[in-house]
């Protein structure tokens, strides 16, 4: 190997890599876990990337991997300008410079992106809740990388998306999506046991010195030299209620409805769904993720026959038709997945 290969052998060795992911379904707490990852001394989690719901296809539709030089450029530029990152002030030239003009797989360019837009730090995270179906597949291309879940109970998630200009979907369809996600980070964490830290929301809000703790731990932050009490001292800060600045932004201007992850801490909105959904609309999203309620400690409601035939027929005409394709499409997504090629060799 020549002096100039080795030379990029070691400079690539030396690139920050994504240590780990938060996900969740949209709307259940996960950009408040990422405010709680970035307390934690060393730690940084910057605004949603969307590089593998976004970015990846750009890559491959340039010939895929390894790209280099001016392909790789054009590549980078096409993606700092989809609209998930617009106002974010990433600049294609600083990711390229990052990999050294040539990127022989996909992680690495998710690297040097997180690097680009968290900054200088210890450990990179990164959070995009619709990284999730992606989350599979990437631990097993990067053995040491640790997930962190966020749950919430579906009828605060379901009403909170319906709050939303992108929520805008029917209550039975929402809840569904709850349940494909939460199937999801059941199967993850089987598979990556110690690796995976999973939060319900309701017990970050109620605790979130514990359940920063408990990220702390799960990420290996245990490092002396004045790591904990450091943590320590921003857990009583938290606890007081202050607003967290973290070195970069947890989320973009426009992005509204992430605003009050950033303030102070407050439990009410754990029940603030029965002000935004009828009795009816509850009882149906309790219906559809009924079989999985239990499994996260959120009580099962228990309803006769007659009432689950009273909401199946409370649902909208065509309910029915557009559950069966939003799963056929779940299911062709995680398929494609699968068959990805990162270009990781």
């Amino acid at each position: 190997m020549t002096i100039l290969g080795s030379a990029l052998l070691a400079f690539r060795a030396s690139m920050a890599r994504v240590g780990f992911l938060i996900v969740g379904s949209p709307r259940s707490g996960t950009t408040l876990v990422q405010r709680l990852a970035c307390e934690i001394p060393g730690v940084s989690v910057p605004i949603e990337t969307h590089f593998f719901t976004r970015g990846l296809a750009i890559f491959r539709d340039r010939g895929g991997f390894p790209q280099q030089d001016s392909v790789l450029l054009g590549s980078i530029e096409e993606y700092v300008r989809i609209p998930q990152l617009e106002g974010a002030g990433v600049v294609a030239s600083g990711i390229f410079e990052r990999l050294h003009a040539r990127a022989n797989n996909a992680l690495e360019v998710f690297d040097a992106v997180v690097s680009e837009l968290a900054g200088d730090a210890e450990l990179l995270g990164e959070k995009t809740p619709g990284h999730l179906p992606w989350v599979g597949r990437l631990v097993q291309a990067r053995p040491d990388l640790r997930v962190v879940a966020v749950v919430r109970e579906p009828r605060a998630v379901v009403a909170s998306q319906l709050g939303v200009s992108w929520g805008q979907a029917p209550v039975d369809l929402l809840a569904l999506r709850w349940l494909d996600d939460q199937q999801v980070v059941v199967a993850l964490g089987a598979e990556l046991g110690h690796r995976m830290l999973t939060l319900r929301y309701e017990d970050v809000v109620a605790d979130p010195a514990r359940a920063r703790t408990l990220i702390r731990r799960t990420l290996g932050r245990n490092s002396e030299g004045g790591t904990d009490a450091r943590v320590v001292g921003d857990e009583l800060r938290t606890e007081a209620g202050s607003a967290v600045r973290p070195e970069s932004p947890l989320y973009l201007p426009w992005e509204t409805w992430k605003h009050d992850a950033g303030g102070e801490i407050r439990q009410d909105r754990v029940s603030s769904w029965a002000e935004a959904l009828s009795t009816v609309e509850a009882e149906r999203v309790n219906l559809v993720c009924g079989s999985l309620l239990e499994r996260f400690g959120y009580p099962r409601p228990r309803l006769c026959w007659a009432r689950r035939a009273r909401l199946a027929l409370s649902a909208p005409r065509g309910t029915r038709r557009r559950s069966r394709a939003l799963l056929a499409r779940r299911a062709a997504l995680r398929d494609s997945i699968s068959s990805v090629d990162l270009g990781i060799r």
